[in-house]
Order: structure tokens, then sequence, then C-alpha cells
């Protein structure tokens, strides 16, 4: 690939200033033991430091001999870390006010020549999408893919003049610390959504209650009732795929299709029913729909189909249909049911075969739950509806902000797109 004049390509390994070695792979073998940490001294640096970009974390250290002796292992402020095991390839820079200490076996440390290189452009560099590819096809092991230094020191590093690197780091960093803080918001509103459901869903809206009752499944308010999900609505199971049964080819939903709150119709298949059976098993807007059987985290998960299939569409008996009924409105069962999954209910009355958790829709009917009033259910939903709206906004900016990330990096990081940089 051509590159801008004034830009060279060059090996991570030729990347240092000759006083270390660019690149230094942990101690192997007995050098580095469990017996050899203490309760205090000099900080051993790990996966854990390098993964959560947290150089305060973590409580292996050694003792000024075992440092002494690995002091070729050793990290100062400015170097790249890598991880090189499972979650390899994940990149940290070594802060100014780090701990002085070593690295692990499971890192590689990176010290780069800071007159021509600087290490905030590194960094990027091989957090690319194109490097980290590079790294994805070179890595070994099985289900665990592992790098190794060898490996790395081959890696070509595509070296802008110093002080465009700094303008290309910043600019990526500044994207970086846009994602971050967007997805600490969704994780904040994550938590927000549980203590909210928690309230909504077994106390009603706030203030409107002041008198409650005791009932086989906790307190609630006094003109709620406790309720079989079976009296709530109808509760089916969906049609067994047979390819083979009689019929016309038509559409069905299945887990693949059901997400929480939403329902994907990208893959849709289509298996054989009589003109009966369709309409037996058809969807209607408004049924929610649940996964029957997952995994014990995501048995439940559940979404309200608004006919999102352009024409008529069946479901699969991987998923269990709940059709509300008179006292019963479709969006509050469907975060009713989002709460029970996410407190882990479901998972608590479900059977587990090897990794399949089976949820059962005699189980499922037969299931006690809280409801409010028809009046107060709308209210409930409708405050849930909105906190979810907003959620899936902020969801929908951080991928676009993972694109635009994405994007800048290639064309910023091959010099498709030029930066200038500031003037001291």
């Amino acid at each position: 690939m051509a590159i801008p004049e004034g830009w060279e390509t060059v090996s991570l390994s030729d990347c240092g200033d000759g006083i270390r070695p660019a690149i230094k792979a942990g101690p192997f073998g007995s050098a580095l033991k469990k017996s050899s940490y203490v309760k205090d001294g000099y900080r051993v640096y790990g996966q854990e430091q390098v993964i959560a970009n947290d150089f305060s974390v973590g409580d292996y250290f050694v003792d000024d001999e075992r440092f002494s002796a690995l002091r070729a292992c050793a990290v100062h402020p400015g170097d790249v870390l890598i991880s090189l095991v499972g979650t390899f390839g994940r990149v940290a820079i070594v802060p100014r006010n780090a701990s002085p200490g070593i690295i692990n076996p499971r890192l590689v440390r990176i010290a780069p020549d800071v007159s021509r290189i600087d290490s905030g452009y590194l960094a990027v560099y091989i957090q690319s999408p194109i490097v980290q590819k590079v790294l994805v096809e070179t890595a070994q092991g099985g289900t665990m893919g592992v790098l190794n230094a060898t490996t790395l020191s081959k890696l070509s590093v595509t070296l802008p003049p110093l002080p465009e690197q700094k303008k290309i780091a910043a600019i990526l960093s500044s994207v970086d610390d846009t994602i971050a803080k967007t997805e600490s918001v969704i994780a904040e509103l994550q938590i927000v959504k549980k203590a909210m459901m928690e309230q909504l869903l077994t106390k009603g809206m706030p203030g409107r209650h002041t008198r409650f009752k005791q009932t086989e499944i906790g307190e609630i308010p006094e003109e709620w009732e406790v309720l079989k999900i079976s009296d709530i609505g109808l509760v089916h199971a969906g049609r067994q795929r047979n390819p083979d049964a009689p019929g016309s080819p038509r559409p069905y939903l299945r887990v693949a299709n059901v997400f929480d709150g939403r329902i994907d119709v990208h893959d849709v298949l289509e298996m054989p029913f009589t003109d009966v059976e369709f309409r037996r098993f058809e969807l209607h807007a408004g049924d929610v729909l649940l996964n029957e059987g997952q995994s014990l985290e995501l048995v439940g998960r559940c979404s309200v189909y608004q006919g999102e299939y352009p024409g008529p569409c069946a479901f699969q008996n991987s998923l269990i249909r709940f059709r509300a009924g008179r006292n019963t409105t479709s969006p509050f069962a469907a975060q009713l049911f989002r709460w029970m999954q996410s407190s882990r209910a479901f998972a608590a009355v479900a059977t587990q075969t090897t990794s399949i958790a089976h949820l059962g829709v005699s189980r499922f009917a037969g299931m006690m739950v809280r409801l409010p009033p028809l009046a107060e259910q709308v209210e409930i939903a409708r405050v849930l509806d909105c906190f979810d709206s907003f959620t899936a906004q902020t969801r929908t900016e951080l991928a676009a902000l993972r694109r635009c990330k994405q994007a800048l990096s290639s064309s910023l990081l091959s010099g498709e797109i030029r930066v200038i940089p500031e003037v001291a």
C-alpha cells in the first residue's frame, strides 16, 4: 500500500531507541511463580490492568530482589503494553503516575523511541481494525488465541512525522473518550432501569399507594392482584419445526429473531403449514414473544411483536406467545416479563439440559405475577417504554460513534486524510 511522502514503514521491532529492547515479553518459567509474590513491593502488571486501562488495580507484587532480577521486564511511563492470551491485542499506555513494576508472562511491553514515535499513536495504530485483524489471523491456539513477541516483532507500523502522529493520536483518543463516556451512560441507564422496574412493578407509581397487603409473592399495593400468567392472557407454544410436513411454505420467527425489546426480521425462515395450522400459529400485532429455550441468562428474553414482518407470519416452538387478555396490556406484560427475566425469575423455574435452559409453557403459564389496574399498567408501561426509547437512542449513537472511529482510524492511519499538526 502506498503511503504519503515523508511517512515510513518499519517493523515493530525497529521502534525502539537502542537502549531498551523495543519488544520485551514477560518472564517465563520459574522466573515468576505464585510463590514469588509478596503483599507489597513492586507491582506486577498483567492483562487485568491493560483490559481495564487502570494501573491502580491488582494486588500482585514482588520484592526488591525479584524486581532486580527481572528488571529487563520493568515498565516505564509511556511504554505500550499488549495483552497476549485470550483477550489478546488489547493495549494500554503506562501512565506517568504508575507504580514501578514489571509485566507478567501474559503481556508484551513495547518501549518506543519517543524522539520519533508517539506512544499514543502507536497504541491507536495497534488497536486499529486493520492491525487487529492481522493479530487475529496470526494468533495461535484453539478457542483461546495467543500472541507472542516473535509475531508482534514482525508487525509493520506506518509512521507519519512525529507531530502528525501526535495529532492523529489526539483525534482518535478524543473519539475513544466519547465512546467510553457513552458506554458509561448506557451502563448507568441499565442500573437505573433495573431500579425503576423494581419500584414500579412491585410498589406502583411513586406516591400513588399508601396501603399495602401481603401476598404469597410479597407485599403489593392494596388495589393490585396476584394472578397466574395464564389468568392474564393466552399462552401458546410455537409450531414444532418440520420441513417435511404437508402444506405450503410460510414464514415463521424463532429465537434468533427475538431480542430484548426488539424483533429482527432480516433473517426469517420458512416451513410448511396447512391453512388451519397457520391460523393457529399466526402472530398478531401486540403478541409478546419470549424465548422458551436459551441459556439461563437469556431464557425468557422477550419483545412485543408489532407486525415487523411485512405479511402474515407464524412462530416456532422455541418461542412462547403471550396474548394479553382484557385485564392486561401488552406493553405492561412485556415490561413485566423483562423484569422477571432480568431478575432471573424465569431461570429459577427453567430446566437445563446441557447448555440449553427450557422455560416450558406450563411452567411459564403457572407463574404468579403482580397485576395493577389497567390505568396504572398503562402509566407504568409508558414510563418504562420512554426510558427504553432513550436507551435505544443512546445505543444508536454509540454504534454511530464506533463506525466513525473505524472510518477515521482507517483514513488517518493510511494517510488518506491528512491532519495539520498544531504549531507550538
